[in-house]
């Protein structure tokens, strides 16, 4: 896995993480900030990118990446996922939060893993966001 913490003009995740082509990214962040970066993602403009929630399952293509703040560091990560071996592979500061490149040890993987259900879903945020353009 390879992992680019350099300074760019793009969003912060994309500075964060080069993401593998095929990959799936799963997110850890605060309930109320998944929107967000849902959006921050989607503005990536990507059509193979999928990324959804952090959800540790069998996805052999899966990429994981955590957004706390700062001052709680990954502490809301170990307490959110406390049975679960999760190493850190890269960090990076912006501003009061940090983005964490990580992985997860101890889960099985499976190469015939599919998702049961789309992860392309729209959002409201991305809707009012159209609607409103031409005003």
């Amino acid at each position: 896995m390879v992992s680019r913490l350099d300074s760019c003009r793009e969003l912060p995740i994309g500075c964060m993480l080069v993401i593998k082509s095929g990959a799936t990214l799963y997110f850890y962040v605060k309930p109320e900030h998944v929107r967000p970066i849902e959006y921050l993602l989607y503005e990536k403009h990507d059509q193979s990118l999928i990324s959804m929630p952090m959800t540790i399952n069998a996805d052999e293509k899966a990429q994981y990446f955590a957004v706390t703040p700062t001052k709680d560091g990954t502490k809301p990560l170990y307490s959110k996922y406390p049975n679960n071996n999760i190493s850190i592979i890269a960090q990076q500061q912006f501003g009061q939060l940090t983005i964490y490149e990580i992985t997860v040890n101890n889960r099985t993987i499976s190469p015939t893993f599919r998702f049961n259900k789309s992860s392309k879903k729209p959002t409201v945020f991305l809707e009012r966001r159209i609607w409103h353009q031409g005003r």
